[in-house]
């Protein structure tokens, strides 16, 4: 995330890089703060409401612009 806070009426970029060029990416977005182990990592939220899917530019990039603060884009 890059920009503002998240706060009501503020916006953020949130960037992916380093990824393989085409790789797909997966974003959780969820209600709940219930982290749980999964593959090594920590899934956040758990389980997540919705499943938002992503596929990476020529460089290894996925770029998700203006998130919404207050509530978010969900």
């Amino acid at each position: 995330m890059c920009g503002g806070d998240l706060s009501t009426g503020t916006t953020a970029d949130l960037e992916l890089a380093g990824a393989p060029p085409g790789a797909t990416a997966f974003l959780g977005v969820g209600p709940t703060f219930s982290p749980t182990a999964l593959l090594g990592g920590t899934l956040v939220p758990f389980p997540p409401s919705t499943l938002l899917g992503f596929v990476a530019d020529a460089s290894g990039t996925v770029l998700v612009p203006d998130v919404p603060g207050g509530g978010g884009p969900v």
